[in-house]
């Protein structure tokens, strides 16, 4: 299997959408959290990990259609080296 780029993972974030943070994050192994309630601004959109889309608008891993296009008109705004 040939190497895949690091540069094939990488977070988007929609810095436009403001939300909640819940009771019970649904992504949580604790089941809580000492910011439930807090209004927050930066929504995280889609994470590619090595090349392989592992969330997107609230969908992880096996639960995704194959090749599901990003529905946002996200673009970035910094990069981690």
């Amino acid at each position: 299997m040939p190497a895949v780029p690091e540069d094939e993972t990488y977070v988007e974030v929609d810095m436009m959408e403001s939300w909640v943070i819940p009771d019970k994050p649904k992504f949580s192994k604790a089941g809580w959290t000492p910011f439930a309630g807090r209004k927050v601004v930066g929504k995280v959109a889609r994470v590619v990990v090595r090349g392989e889309v592992a969330y997107i608008d609230g969908q992880v891993g096996a639960a995704l259609p194959i090749k599901q296009p990003v529905t946002k008109d996200i673009k970035p705004v910094s990069r981690i080296i």
